[in-house]
């Protein structure tokens, strides 16, 4: 657009606003400053209305304190009524005659006003990319099967402040800006009180065995205590998944079971001893923590080494329909259900499979253990080679795969 036979030119720099200043000073009208500047006349008259300022008098006796806007609105001199509505060329102003507060224009500071302006601007236009890649990244991990709280932790590594908090990722999957494709989103429960069965028959055979005695051998004493379950496909099928955590680095193994039976439950055991040796063993499973389950309740083979005929670990059983003292391994199940769940089959499922599983269950990050996984735990703790003797590995948090069974690819 044209002005005067003039290209309007689009950005004012602070040589041109000092210019400004100056006219003013002169008492330049409007027109002539926007001549001088290549600009139109409007863009004059914004620059300054945009970037005037309360300049206080100190000769200016007030009851009541009114801030710079107050002043403005209200200020009593006529000549701020006239075009270029600043003090900047009054001779009051000048000379420090004026018994009202001035009204100014000052070019640094209007050059301040406008680089704050930009950068605010800028800022907004880089934490919208930020966002766009963000919300990309986040859904990649969710399509991946990765829990919320393992991808909240991931990215924060990557984005540091510009990450937005967990709830905001919750708010994203419920507005639909990013899709979770769980059906329900698992809130807190409201009520965990149940009240307890009393059993007045206890079995004998597990006199010295029970959950009290469990509590009283560990007392005070730093123990490793494994919890022990079991995972079942449908009703009627076969195929189990014995699953062994450690509780203290979060910590889970699963071994394919054909059948439910103590003997298989042995051979797993007999197998991981023979894999890292009864010194290891007996340091691994210290004391064993499980159900009244049939499978586990041959104590005396689980407990002394065929190999060694020495005791290689301490077994316990929870009291009757009370899975809530073993809750460690009770809540691991919730992410194995994830890749295996309820109703689907586990006869076909490999021991090759498992190790995959929980080896990416083994290295989501954990919140409350500083963001460590429990493979970086366990090789803390123990040892890589460990590790690789369990047949287990560690992935890169964004390599992490938790898919439903018959969408599981690595």
């Amino acid at each position: 657009m044209q002005h005067f036979g003039i290209q309007e030119r689009v950005k004012m720099k602070l040589k041109d606003r000092i210019e400004m200043e100056i006219r003013l000073r002169e008492n330049t009208g409007i027109r002539e400053i926007a001549r001088l500047l290549n600009v139109n006349p409007s863009t004059v008259s914004r620059e300054i209305k945009k970037n005037r300022m309360v300049c206080r008098n100190k000769k200016v006796i007030e009851l009541n304190y009114r801030d710079n806007e107050e002043i403005l609105e209200t200020h009593p001199c006529e000549l701020l009524t006239k075009s270029p509505n600043v003090c900047n060329g009054c001779p009051r102003y000048i000379n420090n005659h004026c018994y009202y507060h001035y009204v100014i224009y000052n070019a640094e500071q209007a050059d301040n006003n406008y680089l704050k302006l930009k950068s605010e601007s800028n800022s907004k236009i880089k934490n919208e990319v930020v966002q766009i890649e963000l919300k990309k990244d986040i859904q990649k991990l969710l399509n991946l099967g990765q829990p919320i709280s393992h991808i909240h932790i991931s990215l924060k590594e990557i984005y540091k402040d510009d990450m937005v908090s967990i709830q905001t990722i919750y708010d994203w999957i419920s507005k639909g800006i990013v899709k979770y494709t769980k059906k329900k989103i698992k809130t807190r429960a409201t009520n965990l009180s149940k009240d307890k069965i009393e059993y007045k028959k206890r079995l004998e055979f597990l006199k010295n065995k029970e959950f009290q005695d469990f509590v009283e051998y560990t007392k005070g004493k730093n123990l490793n205590i494994v919890e022990m379950d079991l995972v079942c496909g449908p009703l009627g099928s076969n195929g189990y998944i014995l699953t062994i955590f450690i509780p203290r680095i979060q910590f889970l193994m699963a071994y394919k079971l054909k059948y439910k039976t103590p003997y298989e439950v042995l051979r797993v055991l007999d197998d991981i001893e023979n894999k890292i040796g009864y010194s290891m063993f007996k340091k691994l499973f210290g004391v064993i923590l499980t159900d009244r389950g049939s499978e586990f309740l041959k104590f005396n083979e689980i407990e002394i080494s065929k190999k060694t005929l020495k005791n290689r670990t301490k077994i316990f059983y929870c009291d009757a329909g009370t899975p809530t003292q073993k809750p460690f391994i009770e809540n691991i199940h919730r992410l194995l259900r994830k890749v295996y769940p309820k109703g689907v089959s586990l006869e076909n499922v490999s021991q090759e499979d498992l190790y995959e599983v929980v080896s990416n269950i083994n290295s989501l990050k954990k919140k409350a253990y500083n963001n460590k996984t429990p493979n970086d735990m366990f090789i803390e703790t123990y040892s890589k080679t460990l590790l690789s003797k369990l047949s287990l590995r560690a992935y890169n948090c964004d390599e992490v795969v938790l898919l439903p069974l018959n969408t599981t690819s690595k």
